[in-house]
């Protein structure tokens, strides 16, 4: 029973920041690509959060070449009305 009340505090999703102090559980980490993360800040992040999944946020034309560390991209676009 405790351990279920504490598995269900620990978020689904959250976006990280590279210059946060601390960085808590997650089952999918998310971070900005635009951030400049560095190859093993990534796994760093990947390890200390727990995350099952780790994606970065392509929201300019900026790309990123640590595929091998990460699980996915995701491309946002701007919204064409």
């Amino acid at each position: 029973m405790i351990l279920q009340i504490w598995l269900d505090i620990i978020p689904i999703t959250n976006l990280y920041l590279p210059l946060a102090k601390e960085y808590g559980l997650t089952e999918f980490a998310f971070f900005l690509i635009d951030d400049d993360w560095d190859a093993q800040s990534l796994i760093d992040l990947k390890n200390t959060t727990g995350a099952s999944f780790l994606f970065g946020l392509q929201t300019t034309r900026k790309r990123i070449d640590k595929l091998d560390v990460i699980d996915g991209i995701i491309v946002c676009q701007p919204d064409e009305a």
